[in-house]
C-alpha cells in the first residue's frame, strides 16, 4: 500500500464527520443556505424532526426559499390530502408542495385569514367588502358563519371555537352556530387593535398580534372554560412597529410573528426576549403577510414556516425555522 492511500484513508472518517454547517435534519439544509432539491420531497411522509432541543435553536439569518405552485395573499391553509389553499386575491387556489396546482373556487374575492375545521370545511375572513367570516365545503359551498366581523385573521382554538381579530376587535365565534362573543371591542380611533391571535400549548393563555405603533402583543389570562379572567395585558413591547400579519407559538414556547412595517419576522422566548430572525426590509416586496406551520406530510415541513408573498407575486415562502408549532 502506498503511503499516500494510507493517508486517505485516516482522512475518510474525518471527512465524514458533521460539521457547523452541515444538515441535521435528514432533508438537507447545506452552508449556502439552500435545501438540497434532493431531499425537498416525501413520499414517505416522514418530515417530522425526530426532537428538538429548545436549548439550540437556530440562529438567524434563517434558511428560506421560494415555492413553485402554491400561491397566496395573507393566509394559508394545508388540507388533509397534503395541498395547501391560498388565494391570488381573485380564487382559491390548492397546490401540492411540488407545484402541482388548480384553481379551488374561482371568484371568492379578496380572503386574507384562513384554516380547516377538522371536518374538512375551509373557513375564510375578509377584513374587507362586507367582511364576513364564511364557510367553504370541499365541493365548493359557502355558508356565512357571522357576518361583518371585518376579520383580517382566524384561528381555531383548544375548545373548538373560532377566535377571529381585526379592526373591530377580537371575537370568539361558534362555527356551528354562528354566535359570537366579543373579546376585545376597537375601533378607528384606539391606539391599537388587535390583528393576530395564537394560543398558548397549554390553551391557558391567548395572545394577541396588534396595529400598534409601539409594537405590542398583548395577552389573555384564560380560566378552565376559556373564558378570559380579566383585561388583556401587555406581553411584549417592540416586536416591530406594529402590523403583526402572522402570529403562531412553538413546542418551545416561543411566539413568531411577522411586522408588515419593518418587514421582518421574529421569535418572542417565553422570556419576553426578541430576535430578528429574518429581515426583508431591503427588499419589503418579500415580505411575507401571514404564517402557518407545515403538517409534516405531503413535503410540508414540520419545522417550517410557510408566508404568502403578495408584493412578490402572490408566491409562498418556506422559512426552517428548526422547531414545530406547539401542540403538533
Amino acid at each position: 500500500m502506498k503511503i499516500a492511500d494510507g493517508l486517505w484513508l485516516l482522512l475518510i472518517p474525518l471527512l465524514l464527520m458533521p460539521t457547523a454547517g452541515c444538515p441535521t435534519d435528514p432533508r438537507g439544509v447545506f452552508d449556502d443556505g439552500e435545501p438540497d432539491p434532493d431531499d425537498l420531497t416525501d413520499d414517505d411522509d416522514s418530515t417530522d424532526p425526530v426532537d428538538v432541543d429548545c436549548t439550540s435553536l437556530p440562529d438567524p439569518p434563517l434558511v428560506e426559499r421560494t415555492l413553485d405552485g402554491p400561491r397566496a395573499t395573507k393566509g394559508l391553509a394545508i388540507g388533509s390530502d397534503g395541498r395547501v389553499v391560498g388565494s391570488d386575491d381573485s380564487s382559491l387556489i390548492k397546490s401540492t408542495y411540488d407545484g402541482d396546482w388548480e384553481v379551488f373556487l374561482p371568484g371568492i374575492g379578496t380572503v386574507e385569514g384562513m384554516l380547516y375545521l377538522p371536518d374538512g370545511d375551509l373557513v375564510i375572513t375578509s377584513s374587507w367588502d362586507e367582511g364576513d367570516l364564511r364557510r367553504i365545503s370541499p365541493d365548493g359551498g359557502i355558508t356565512v358563519i357571522a357576518s361583518a366581523l371585518l376579520a383580517y385573521s382566524v384561528i381555531q382554538g383548544p375548545d373548538g371555537m373560532l377566535y377571529a381579530a381585526g379592526w373591530d376587535g377580537a371575537f370568539r365565534v361558534d362555527p356551528d352556530t354562528g354566535a359570537v362573543d366579543t373579546l376585545i371591542a376597537s375601533g378607528w380611533d384606539d391606539p391599537w387593535s388587535p390583528r393576530t391571535l395564537a394560543f398558548s400549548e397549554d390553551g391557558s393563555r391567548l395572545f394577541v398580534g396588534t396595529v400598534d405603533e409601539d409594537g405590542r402583543i398583548f395577552v389573555f389570562d384564560l380560566d378552565e372554560d376559556f373564558e378570559p379572567t380579566g383585561p388583556p395585558a401587555v406581553h411584549v413591547t417592540g416586536v416591530g412597529n406594529g402590523w403583526h400579519d402572522g402570529l403562531g407559538i412553538d413546542a418551545c414556547g416561543n411566539l413568531w410573528t411577522v411586522d408588515f412595517e419593518s418587514s421582518s419576522l421574529y421569535r418572542v422566548s417565553p422570556e419576553g426576549d426578541i430576535d430578528r430572525m429574518v429581515d426583508w426590509s431591503s427588499n419589503p416586496s418579500q415580505f411575507g403577510h401571514g404564517l402557518i406551520w407545515g403538517s409534516g406530510t405531503g413535503g410540508w415541513r414540520s419545522d417550517a414556516l410557510y408566508l404568502p408573498v403578495p408584493e412578490g407575486g402572490d408566491v409562498v415562502k418556506e422559512v426552517i425555522i428548526g422547531v414545530p408549532e406547539a401542540n403538533r
